[in-house]
């Protein structure tokens, strides 16, 4: 699927943010976050993976609870593309995030040890 992905520069899951309103946005993801009894709170100075984090808007929402590191493993190129434009723009943090260009099959944990996976 990747490659049909880079083929054809698709993001399959694509919030359409921030053309529509990302307080409901966050709002619908803390809700989700609550639900499923995940405090997100408790993710300050954590380090937290997500894996196929698309345009990154669920990062936005995770980077806000200042995690000591947030990583991010994508191989779609155009998701890689918008999580870069994240990070220039300032919506992702410069000094945390760290973006690895590999799919989930190839991705080596860093030697950090990882206290919680994002992407719901």
């Amino acid at each position: 699927m990747l490659d049909y992905y880079n083929q054809h520069q698709i993001i399959p899951v694509n919030q359409l943010l921030p053309f529509t309103n990302f307080d409901l946005f966050r709002y619908q993801r803390e809700k989700l976050y609550e639900n499923l009894g995940i405090q997100l709170s408790l993710l300050e100075n954590k380090n937290i993976l997500e894996i196929g984090p698309g345009t990154g808007d669920n990062a936005r929402i995770l980077s806000r609870e200042n995690p000591a590191s947030l990583h991010l493993v994508d191989g779609n190129n155009k998701s890689l593309e918008a999580l870069h434009e994240k990070v220039d723009n300032g919506l992702l943090s410069k000094s945390n995030t760290k973006i690895f260009s590999t799919s989930a099959q190839e991705f080596s944990l860093p030697n950090e040890i990882l206290d919680a996976g994002g992407g719901l």
